[in-house]
């Protein structure tokens, strides 16, 4: 059914719910620094059953503007996401779904904290929930002589009943991006999505995700929650052609069905990321304006929509069921979060390796195979992986990669376990700027000019990061691969920087403490090279070589290494981050007390590398 909230409900349930609570009477609001009690009878696995709660605000008149300033579509476009959130499709995911929408004179100061007020005594901690901005909104200087300071901005969402000056940074009586995030905090759900269409969304974006971890009480590890933000890096334009937001014309389109272009039957938070990305663009251009899409997510695999009774849909994902009874005692100082504990084990290692030579209609390659062939045989000689633990699959299809991926997805892992996912072939990159790994089933551009057939690199990225392994690193030596990235970064600890050599259970304990989801792609945003018939990609054969080193006098190969060591390469190897890495995240192959390398003429003759222009 969908909600209309009229009436203010009383705190005292709040405070039966809710934990552990901080007032803020300046605010007028509570804030909870944990999620409830959950209780649940012992020795009973029930399964997750989360509810839907959407918050879809919509502001089209501002009374109390200089003119009695308006915007024409702000209300429609609430409208739209609440009924794009209330299909049949969505409704068979949740268990519930309940959808609150404030319209105009409903949307005022007191209606918007009146509604999440509901949302803090409705929503449990496994529970999802979407807040939509449709609105007008500005920046809010620190001083009243103008220009912003960087580290120091605020934004207002101007509601109902603000009272907007005729200066640009004064309002009265706004919803700050510093009270959102405390409103957002205080709600138990664990898993929230964000999407702001508003004026200068950029600089509201910039402000809530600043807000969401500028105090040290209320950071998202301390009170579990993951989010996913959404908003533009222009001033967020609407046209009558769409009647609607630019950005909100995407969020409906892509929910609608547009968003699953792989047909799976089901939509990911990522699926409509990644639709939106591109779908901004193509109608900012057609309007006549420069809009991107921006986003931070940590909710990339959840389930928001599904209609496939043929392919799993995770609606678990991003959920911590044990996060309440670890943080559920106030006043005291949040511990980091313990997704891998710390103990000396050294995990068990697994492998998926993929390589294609011969496809139905791309050209032929010299060495995928070979690279393949001669990691596994490295890998099982050298570095202790038993070759059940190794999936080998030579020119597969797009359907073998999503099959053994979901093979991998079912299996049970430990805290210290360790995926390495290496894919060797074609790669192509779409006039869109799409990323595509080419499988054997793929045609050619001139064919397939959108390159359907091929495996979205997004799709495939998001599918390794929803595996249950705690630490995975990618390679991928492929045309173009640079794509992968997400965000660029490395973990900040390497052991290359340690004055003394630990041992190797400390810097297994070390290394291991922190999610890992890491990747090195060979192509960077050019073509990769394949290298002479049995000699080896110039990428691989550097990889290969730094591996036979075996860590040196650590007897470790984490990803510093393996960065350093390909960083000199042509074209320049992209590295970084993806999905749910966590900060000192990394990972390491750990090779037996008597390694030796294996005969190879392809990596014992010297070969002179490509020329970087």
């Amino acid at each position: 059914m969908r909600l209309h909230v009229e009436k203010r409900r009383s705190l005292g349930r709040a405070l039966l719910r809710i934990s552990a609570i901080l007032s803020f009477a300046s605010l007028g609001i509570f804030v909870q620094t944990g999620p409830p009690l959950n209780i649940v009878r012992a020795g009973i696995a029930k399964p997750l059953e989360p509810a839907l709660y959407v918050l879809s605000i919509g502001i089209n008149k501002y009374p109390l503007a200089p003119g009695g300033f308006s915007i024409k579509y702000a209300v429609a476009d609430a409208e739209g996401v609440a009924s794009a959130f209330d299909s049949p499709n969505v409704r068979r995911t949740f268990s519930t779904v309940e959808i609150t929408t404030l319209r105009d004179d409903q949307a005022t100061l007191s209606g918007i904290r009146l509604a999440f007020e509901h949302l803090i005594v409705k929503c449990r901690p496994e529970d999802v929930v979407v807040i939509y901005f449709g609105g007008q909104g500005r920046p809010a200087a620190v001083d009243k002589s103008g220009p912003l300071a960087r580290n120091d901005a605020e934004y207002n969402f101007d509601v109902f009943d603000t009272v907007i000056g005729q200066n640009i940074y004064s309002a009265q009586n706004a919803l700050t991006a510093r009270e959102l995030s405390l409103l957002l905090l205080s709600v138990p759900a664990q898993r929230q999505i964000v999407i702001l269409d508003s004026a200068y969304s950029s600089l509201a974006f910039d402000a809530l995700n600043k807000a969401l971890n500028s105090d040290s009480i209320f950071t998202l590890r301390a009170t579990g929650r993951k989010f996913a933000l959404i908003g533009t890096s222009g001033i967020s334009q609407e046209t009558a052609e769409l009647g609607h937001g630019i950005l909100t014309a995407t969020l409906l389109e892509g929910m609608g069905g547009a968003a699953d272009t792989r047909h799976k039957g089901y939509i990911t938070e990522a699926d409509l990321e990644g639709f939106m990305m591109a779908r901004l663009g193509d109608l900012a251009a057609h309007s006549g304006f420069e809009e991107q899409l921006m986003s931070y997510s940590d909710l990339r695999g959840l389930c928001l929509s599904d209609s496939s009774t043929q392919f799993p849909c995770d609606t678990e994902y991003g959920y911590d069921p044990g996060f309440g009874s670890r943080n559920n005692m106030r006043g005291l100082t949040p511990e980091e979060p313990p997704a891998v504990e710390q103990h000396a084990s050294r995990g068990t290692d697994y492998a998926l390796i993929l390589a294609s030579d011969k496809y139905d209609h791309w050209p032929r390659l010299n060495n995928p195979i070979l690279d393949a062939q001669t990691l596994e045989e490295e890998l099982t000689e050298n570095f202790g992986y038993a070759k059940e633990n190794i999936i080998l699959r030579e020119n597969p299809t797009e359907d073998d990669i999503f099959t053994v991926l979901t093979e991998l997805k079912k299996r049970t892992y430990g805290p210290n376990d360790r995926l390495l996912i290496y894919v060797a072939g074609h790669g192509h990159i779409t006039d869109s700027g799409l990323g595509f790994l080419i499988t054997r089933e793929t045609q050619l551009p001139a064919e397939d000019p959108y390159l359907k057939s091929g495996l979205a690199l997004s799709s495939f990225r998001d599918a390794v990061d929803q595996l249950p392994v705690p630490h995975i690193l990618v390679v991928l030596d492929t045309c173009y691969s640079g794509i992968f990235k997400d965000r660029k970064s490395v973990p900040a600890y390497s052991s290359q920087n340690l004055d003394t050599v630990p041992s190797l259970d400390t810097l297994v304990t070390e290394k291991m403490k922190s999610v890992s989801r890491l990747y090195i792609s060979s192509g960077g945003l050019r073509q990769a090279y394949d290298g002479e018939p049995g000699m080896h990609s110039p990428f691989a054969r550097t990889f290969l070589k730094t591996l036979r080193q075996y860590g040196g006098q650590e007897h470790v190969i984490d990803i510093g290494k393996l960065d350093g060591a390909v960083e000199g390469l042509c074209p320049h190897p992209f590295y970084g981050t993806f999905g749910t890495q966590q900060e000192g995240g990394d990972f390491i192959f750990i090779p037996k007390p008597d390694a030796r390398p294996v005969a190879d003429q392809g990596l014992d003759t010297k070969v002179p590398g490509p020329h970087c222009s």
